[in-house]
């Protein structure tokens, strides 16, 4: 069934004495372990199998668990012999299982990005601080498995581990996030049975697993026994296509590998839910290796739109027809292609709207339970990302499964990253020292390649291999790519640092520049080109995405990419005074632990999955509904870009506003649109009449006319907004009035004017206004002082432009002259001309102070040294005493937005608390910014307060912090 590609794998020798320990052994990465298979479970009914409930059946002993636990500083301190009947573990501590050590307050959680967390001597890993777990348990063997074969299954260790049963080395197994399978039947006793397991914290394989993420360790995912039936499926492979000229039809080939070759197997093909078979297929079983084939099959393909999804049960019967095992998989109809230079599915090209996604639980570390997993896809869903990239390893089989349930495309990567071998901060990725071309490394890379690829090749979700991560190239790479292709022919490779070498069948660049896009396009490579890293979505970031969009629909060779990345991986702790925070690297162990600080703050969600305002407007560049509106013809366009999906799924609403108010709303008819197409719908009726003193927008949404498993009826997948009439004349909110008469006060430090209720003081130093008091209310805790500085976002900082603008920061502001004019007793006008950075900069500012308590003020900046770096931002700042926690606003919203993130932000009246105006990225930064904003107003409890207008939009803010507080870096506390 299998095809092996022939490998050379080079002996070579240590100057050391005595046999090299596999865990500091590349050559060595598995002892006595079972050939990788794809993930099944030998049922014995039908009932479990459905489900897949293998944990349920009495032919499973699940491991999970309590086990006692020792923890080691370095291998040479480890209880060597600790899996000896009658070894005393009577002061050993208990630990769970699944779990890393870390996260049960055993060692130290290191994060690092590149550099390993190790002194880096390849292949040897370190023996001074390297840690080691001790693990024990008992368990029982069920009477009813007498005479059967046993296997133990570990379902991920990190990161290498030896296995002992009742005192006898089991085997050694090496690759954290594969699985590995023993057969212990020669080590188990009837009744009471021991089972002891020794984890190295780092290993040779280390070196391959330099991934950008926490370094934890421990026993990460299920461990159990299972007991074989008298003949089961060793292994099978499924690729359930369509046919390759019309697509509509279903083609199944099955390749099996019985464990003997006699008795019968019957294959049963059904759509559960339409309580229909699809194949009824019985037959001898006359060889241990066989191959069936079906064609012209009456199917409904998969997609991830629509996951059809059909269940495959393959039964096995001795002689006498009695059931042996059920083995079932899920799969759907689905055809891979790369056509014309595009990556299609089903025939047609696709944009992959994909994110990167770390298995990662801020209380967990590594272990992630399938809630959280659903949680994931829900919110992916929801907001429009079509695709994951499992970075950069192996994941959990349970996600595969949701993957292929909900509808998700997966690219599955190979456990393998030695990013500190060779980077573009290390000299560049030189094959002369990089592992991808290193003969000594060549089987591991291969074996976890083998491992990736046995065990997921079912899962119809992932319709791309991916051979690794920022691992250099060579020609381990080139050998595990002809292994895929030759195995696997209609599933594409891919490579990020193969470049344009030919054993990539997709371009798959990282972080490439808007401008590197349209070189590759002028290239007229006849392979796709799809990001495998874009945006890194740290802290306040994701902006300019819309750009990229625009540039991959016109381009039929660029198919999209994966955000970097999906979840913060913050670490979930607590102050001293019990206050929750997201721990980084560089908040664990002592200061010399390596670390890269929150870099590994990335994702589009928080550690707690909780949505950051990025996200949104990741949802409205990815949406499947385009609209367009010509205004002179009132002609509303709607363009269908969902690959297999019609309109006829979806409701169209829409909402007139007159100022930010809703003045009409409602379901507009529209006829069907075919997938790819498009259709117009007249809108001036909708809209009808509004006052043409009024501002007016039209808002038009895409809802969902029916319950998905990841949202329910009327969830709001597609949206947008036009401005359908200017208002004539500007509606000022403040009134301006000439009734009334204003005084002026100077006295030695500043000048007041005076109003009914009211009273402005202007500190005649810094030409600020430095109070104001109204109805008793003292409005202003700091001066209204010009601002040219923005707190530096992460990537600011990544950027160092933190350092390069620091001339901004608290600039030094001197005030030349003030002249006061009184216009006439109702209008005062003071104009104050100054100078920034010692006459480098030019500044002005002018107030013209009415009865009503309002003032207009005109700023002007000019810089006139034209060596002095560009200015991160040009307004006015000042503080209010905290009883003004209310604000509102005419502008976009309700979230956060940006001159180059606003699309997902649509023009309203919204209301809402300062306190929520403040994002809380793990690293505190710019937040909370509104764009295109007609007006704001801050008020307290009893709506007494202060509103900003602009004569023409502005960005305002409002933050419950300092900006002197949040440019420093506010603690945990």
């Amino acid at each position: 069934m299998k095809q092996v590609l022939l490998l050379v794998f080079l002996l070579y020798s240590f100057a050391s004495s005595g046999q090299i320990e596999s865990w500091k052994d590349p050559q060595t990465n598995r002892i006595n372990e079972l050939a990788p298979s794809a993930h099944s479970f030998p049922f014995r009914n039908y009932g479990f199998a459905q489900k897949n409930e293998w944990e349920k059946s009495e032919y499973c002993v699940l491991l999970n668990g309590k086990w006692y636990f020792k923890w080691s500083e370095n291998p040479g301190c480890r209880p060597v012999n600790f899996f000896e009947k009658g070894f005393d573990i009577s002061t050993w501590s208990s630990i769970d299982v699944p779990s890393n050590w870390q996260m049960k307050g055993y060692g130290t959680p290191i994060y690092t990005n590149v550099k390993y967390p190790f002194p880096e001597n390849p292949p040897f890993p370190p023996e001074h601080y390297n840690p080691v777990g001790s693990y024990k348990r008992a368990f029982e063997i069920p009477d009813n498995w007498k005479g059967k074969s046993v296997r133990i299954h570990f379902g991920g260790v990190n990161s290498a581990f030896n296995v002992w049963v009742n005192g006898g080395f089991v085997g050694y197994s090496e690759d954290s996030k594969t699985s590995s399978e023993f057969d212990i039947t020669k080590y188990i006793q009837k009744g009471a049975n021991d089972i002891s397991v020794e984890v190295f914290r780092w290993c040779d394989g280390s070196y391959l697993e330099d991934q950008d993420m926490w370094r934890l360790s421990g026993i990460e995912r299920d461990v159990y026994l299972y007991a074989l039936p008298d003949n089961f499926l060793e292994d099978y492979f499924i690729r359930a296509s369509l046919d390759s000229s019309t697509y509509s039809k279903g083609t199944l080939e099955i390749d099996f590998e019985f464990e003997k070759s006699k008795g019968n197997y019957r294959l049963v093909v059904a759509d559960l839910e339409a309580n229909d078979t699809l194949i009824n297929y019985e037959n001898k079983i006359s060889s241990r290796e066989n191959t069936l084939k079906f064609d012209d099959l009456n199917i409904e393909s998969w997609s991830s739109e629509d996951p059809k999804l059909y269940q495959v049960f393959i039964s096995i019967y001795d002689t006498s027809e009695s059931l042996l095992a059920v083995h079932s998989q899920k799969v759907g109809f689905r055809r891979v292609d790369i056509l014309n230079g595009q990556l299609c599915i089903n025939g047609k090209p696709i944009l992959i709207k994909g994110v990167n996604r770390h298995e990662h639980d801020p209380v967990h570390g590594h272990v992630v339970s399938e809630e959280s997993m659903i949680k994931d896809i829900e919110l992916m869903k929801k907001h429009n990302i079509n695709a994951v990239r499992a970075s950069h390893y192996p994941n959990d089989p349970g996600w595969y499964e949701l993957c292929d349930l909900y509808g998700l495309y997966v690219v599955d990567e190979a456990n393998i990253e030695s990013h500190a071998m060779g980077s573009l901060w290390n000299d560049g990725y030189s094959l002369d020292r990089t592992l991808g071309n290193n003969p000594i490394w060549k089987k591991a890379h291969f074996e976890r390649t083998e491992s990736m690829f046995e065990g997921n090749k079912n899962f119809t979700s992932i319709i791309i291999w991916s051979l690794g991560n920022e691992a250099g190239s060579g020609v381990n790479f080139e050998n595990t790519a002809q292994y895929l292709k030759m195995n696997d022919p209609e599933r594409p490779v891919q490579y990020e640092q193969a470049w344009l070498e030919p054993y990539t069948d997709i371009v798959a660049p990282m972080y490439p520049k808007i401008e590197h896009l349209k070189e590759f396009v002028s290239l007229e490579d006849p392979r796709p080109l799809i990001m495998c890293e874009y945006m890194h979505a740290m802290g306040n970031s994701v902006g300019n995405l819309h750009d990229y969009w625009a540039l991959i629909k016109k381009e039929p060779s660029l198919q999209g990419g994966f955000i970097w990345d999906w979840i913060d991986q913050g670490l979930l702790q607590h102050t001293s005074n019990g206050k929750e925070y997201w721990a980084v690297g560089g908040d664990f162990g002592p200061p010399s632990t390596p670390s890269d600080g929150d870099f590994c703050a990335n994702g589009l969600v928080f550690a707690d999955r909780t949505v950051k305002p990025h996200l949104k407007e990741v949802k409205k560049v990815y949406q499947y509904f385009d609209f367009k509106l010509d205004t002179s013809k009132s002609e509303l366009t709607i363009h269908n870009d969902y690959f297999f999906t019609s309109s006829e799924q979806f409701l169209f609403k829409y909402e007139v506003l007159a100022d930010g108010e809703t003045v009409k709303a409602g379901y507009m008819d529209v006829p069907v649109i075919s997938p790819g197409k498009h259709t117009t719908v007249l809108i001036d009726e909708i809209i009808g009449e509004v006052g043409e003193e009024r501002e007016v927008f039209f808002n038009v949404y895409a809802q969902l006319k029916s319950d998905k498993p990841w949202a329910e009826k009327g969830f709001t997948v597609a949206y947008e907004q036009f401005l359908t009439q200017s208002a004539k004349a500007k509606k000022i909110i403040l009134s301006r009035a000439a009734n009334g008469s204003l005084e002026i006060y100077e006295h030695t430090n500043y000048l007041k004017i005076s109003g009914v209720d009211f009273s402005y003081r202007i500190n005649k130093a810094s030409g600020n206004i430095a109070g104001l008091t109204y109805c008793g209310y003292d409005m202003m805790k700091s001066e209204l002082a010009l601002n040219l500085w923005r707190v530096p976002t992460n990537n600011d900082r990544g950027a160092g432009i933190h350092e390069k603008l620091s001339v901004w920061n608290n600039p030094e502001v001197v005030i030349d002259t003030i002249i006061v004019k009184q216009v006439n007793e109702s209008e005062i006008v003071i104009e104050c001309r100054g100078n920034v950075n010692d006459r480098r900069a030019e500044y002005t500012h002018v107030y013209n102070f009415f009865p009503d308590g309002s003032v207009h003020i005109d700023v002007s900046f000019d810089k006139i040294d034209e060596n002095l770096p560009e200015v991160p931002r040009l307004g006015l700042k000042f503080q209010m005493p905290a009883q003004y926690k209310n604000m509102s606003w005419y502008g976009r919203g309700p979230h956060e937005s940006y001159r180059d993130r606003k699309s997902s932000a649509l023009i309203g009246l919204y209301t809402d608390n300062v306190a929520n105006q403040h994002t809380p990225y793990v690293m505190p930064q710019e937040s909370g910014n509104k764009t295109d904003v007609r007006w704001m107003s801050l008020y307290n409890d009893n709506g007494t307060g202060i509103i900003i207008q602009g004569i023409k939009p502005l960005e305002m803010s409002a933050y419950p912090y300092s900006q002197k507080l949040l440019n420093n870096g506010l603690s945990h506390n």
